[in-house]
This record gives C-alpha cells, structure tokens and sequence, in this order.
C-alpha cells in the first residue's frame, strides 16, 4: 500500500540529479499534494473553495508548505 501518493510521485518525477525539471512534474507534484491532503481528509473542497478539517499531524508534515497556503 501507498503511504504517501506525493512522495511516492517525488520518487518517480525526479532526474537523476533529484530535481524536478519539467514544469508538468511540478505541476502534478502539487496536485498528488493536494489529492493526499484531501484523501487524508485533512482538507475539503466545497463549492470550489478548499477548508481544513482538521490540524495537520506529524505523519504529514512534509505537506506543511502547502497546508499553510491553504488555511491562510
């Protein structure tokens, strides 16, 4: 099972110098953040608008960056 679907991407979209080069990688990176939060219901999406369910725990807090965009 997945633990984790961002770093999971990490590992697949990275070169081999560990970086993302290709604008798309970065772009789907954020986008398989955001599909963790949601799927860790720590955030939620109503009328087109994102609300925190819940604080963000330790087990996720590589997803702090875009946790605080999204509650700020």
């Amino acid at each position: 099972m997945i633990e984790s679907i961002s770093k999971e991407y990490l590992l697949f979209a990275m070169d081999d110098k560990g970086r993302l080069t290709v604008l798309n990688d970065r772009i789907n990176f954020l986008v398989a953040c955001f599909t963790e939060l949601y799927l860790k219901e720590f955030i939620n999406i109503e009328n087109e608008k994102m609300y925190i369910n819940k604080e963000l725990s330790n087990e996720v807090f590589y997803l702090l960056p875009l946790y605080k965009v999204i509650k700020y």
